[in-house]
């Protein structure tokens, strides 16, 4: 990241289960349905470069799909902000998140 930095911590909004699944033995946190992740940023150049990614997995009841990571980036000057797209809506997924941004 280039002229920003980020303010607070990201934010996870939707409804969000934490649970002991037994063919992972171990707590897993997922999000049921849909998920939106949110980062405060502030911008302390005219110009700025955002880089992040979401990793992520979805299950059913019967199997999961493999991992998967989803590339974010945004460049631009101060003003051009909202001109940022949002993410896609992730769908059920029950294997542990590792959030970086």
């Amino acid at each position: 990241m280039d002229g920003v930095e980020l303010v607070g911590k990201l934010q996870a909004h939707g409804n969000e289960i934490s649970a002991y699944d037994k063919n992972f033995e171990t707590t897993l946190r997922y999000f049921e349905h849909s998920v939106t992740f949110t980062q405060k940023v502030r911008f302390t150049k005219p110009d700025f470069v955002l880089k992040g990614y979401l990793e992520y997995g979805a299950c059913n009841d019967q199997n999961c799909m493999p991992p998967t990571s989803v590339d974010i980036s945004k460049s631009g000057k101060k003003s051009g902000c909202s001109s940022w797209k949002k993410m896609p809506k992730l769908k059920q997924s029950r294997a542990p998140l590792k959030e970086k941004l």
